[in-house]
């Protein structure tokens, strides 16, 4: 590619965000890459802003303005492609408040309390299988489950269609490790096109019924004209939920263990805190924060020194942004006694992630759990991935259960 006139070599990094480090390996780049400035550039992927600060990524987040999220073809990805735009994560203003208003409510704290018991019983389930094996791949046998078992739950959609989408929902985030640029736009497209079909009939099966769950309440609600939402934006609100709903979750629980389970000070300090776990996940989400949002500048605009013009795309690291020593306190420790976690993992501004609060619980529940059942685990070997969402490909993890322990 050529390099823009406006970007000066000086801040030029060389960064593949489709590239095989994993997201801690990665992280160390970052910290080399703060003694260039909170806002470096790559050429890589068509060339764009990365945001490492937390002010920076802020003030892109939270100035709509001048950053934008629903540009044709690329929306809040780094991938240009040919498809229809997610809804309402790629849209802005009034549209997007709209559109959001009708999700907000299925997502209060208050609802999603009531999952508790839901989430605690698929855990132990989970647990039960992991401590007669003595030993678990984290991802496929405890926290993808959780979080795919509890979306699919929630929209009543059928479980054993689980595998077939999570593995559209990989695609369409993550692609294929070397892919090309053009390559992982095709595999994109595809995994979208068989979401949206999947999510169609889904909904088709629901016309005229009267089922009490989340797709039939979307399907039900009205928009301030009073109409129905119409049929594409439907379908693209539930792909939407699709690609939320199985990933973000698992990816911070995977990430998680995986450090917990090289870190035993910590780890012993989790199973002490039993149910007390508010802290804890605030400051694992911190340091494990799996989102990697995009925006397009629609007006020249200053970040942190650093001039971004009109049509520039700015990638915002949520997880440098949080690990920002501006903005923490020993960032690159994690401190669950840490008393003011003012966090960006959950995106800030307009967009700010919905399924925060449930996500919060499941969290929560199925650490309590975890460590509740097993007095001690050890990773044997793991495996993670960087991509739109950061997270674990693999986990293994020796365990020893609580009650051989004390026996």
């Amino acid at each position: 590619m050529t390099r823009p006139a406006h970007v000066p070599a000086h801040l030029v990094v060389d960064y593949e965000a489709f590239g095989t480090e994993a997201p801690e390996e990665l992280m160390a780049q970052v910290e080399q890459w703060r003694a260039i400035g909170p806002v470096v550039w790559t050429d890589r992927n068509g060339g764009h802003w990365v945001v490492i600060s937390e002010p920076g990524v802020r003030t892109v987040l939270e100035d709509t303005q001048s950053f934008i999220s629903s540009a044709p073809g690329r929306g809040v990805t780094l991938i240009t492609s040919e498809r229809p735009l997610h809804v309402p994560i790629e849209m802005d203003g009034a549209e997007h408040r709209e559109y959001r208003k009708i999700l907000m409510p299925l997502f209060s704290p208050g609802r999603v309390q009531l999952l508790q018991d839901t989430v605690r019983e698929l855990c132990r389930a989970l647990i039960d299988e992991i401590a007669a094996r003595g030993e678990c791949d984290v991802v496929t046998d405890f926290a993808r489950p959780i979080a795919s078992t509890m979306f699919l739950q929630m929209v009543d959609w059928p479980l054993e269609d689980r595998f077939q989408l999570e593995a559209w929902v990989e695609q369409s985030l993550n692609g294929r490790p070397g892919a090309s640029l053009e390559e992982l736009g095709r595999l994109k497209v595809e995994a979208l096109a068989s979401m949206a079909e999947y999510a169609e009939a889904r909904i088709d099966e629901r016309r005229g019924g009267s089922r009490d769950d989340m797709t039939t309440t979307i399907m039900n609600a009205t928009l301030r004209s009073g109409d129905p939402i119409p049929d594409d934006k439907l379908v693209r609100m539930m792909v939407l939920l699709l690609l939320a709903g199985l990933d973000t979750t698992q990816s911070v629980l995977s990430r998680s263990l995986d450090f917990l389970g090289t870190h035993p000070e910590q780890q012993a300090q989790v199973r002490a805190a039993g149910a007390d776990l508010t802290q804890t996940v605030e400051e694992l989400v911190r340091y494990h924060t799996p989102a990697v949002p995009n925006r397009t500048a629609v007006s020249d605009k200053e970040i942190e020194g650093v001039l971004i013009k009109a049509g520039d795309t700015v990638q915002c690291l949520l997880g440098a942004a949080n690990r920002d020593g501006g903005a923490f306190a020993d960032p690159l420790t994690v401190d669950f006694d840490r008393p003011i976690n003012r966090h960006v993992a959950f995106s800030a501004g307009p967009h700010k992630c919905i399924g925060s609060a449930l996500a919060r619980i499941i969290l929560s529940v199925a650490l309590e759990e975890f460590h509740k059942s097993f007095s001690d685990y050890r990773v044997v070997e793991s495996q993670g991935h960087i991509g739109s969402v950061w997270g674990m490909n693999s986990v293994h993890l020796a365990v020893e259960p609580a009650a051989i322990a004390t026996a």
